[in-house]
C-alpha cells in the first residue's frame, strides 16, 4: 500500500552489525509503525517506531527481566511510564529521555 510516505511493507530484518532484529511495519526499510526490536543482549522492544526508532506507546523488557511499559520519544522512555524492576521495586511517573522525573 502506497502511504504517500512510500511503500509499507511488513516483515522482518537485521542490520549488518547483528545486534539488532526487527519484526514489523517498514516504510523504505526503515521500522515505521508496529513491531518488535529483539536486541542481541537479550532485550526487546514491542511498540509503536517511526523512522526507525520506538517512538509512541511500547514495552521495554530487559534481559535481566526488569519491564518498562509507557511511552517513548525517539528511542528513549519519554514521558508517562511505569518501570517495574525483578526485585519488586517500582516507579511510576513521568521519564525525560530515558531518567525518571520524581
Amino acid at each position: 500500500m502506497n502511504t504517500g510516505e512510500g511503500l509499507r511493507e511488513s516483515g522482518s530484518f537485521g542490520f549488518n552489525n547483528s545486534y539488532f532484529q526487527f519484526s514489523g511495519e517498514t516504510i523504505a526499510g526503515q521500522p515505521t509503525g508496529a513491531g518488535v526490536l529483539q536486541l542481541s543482549d537479550g532485550s526487546s522492544i514491542d511498540g509503536e517506531f517511526s523512522n526507525g526508532e520506538v517512538h509512541g506507546v511500547g514495552t521495554k523488557r530487559w534481559a535481566d527481566g526488569s519491564i518498562f511499559y509507557g511511552e517513548f520519544c525517539r528511542g528513549e522512555m519519554h514521558g508517562v511510564g511505569r518501570h517495574v524492576c525483578t526485585d519488586g521495586t517500582e516507579y511510576e511517573g513521568e521519564f525525560r529521555f530515558g531518567v525518571r522525573c520524581g
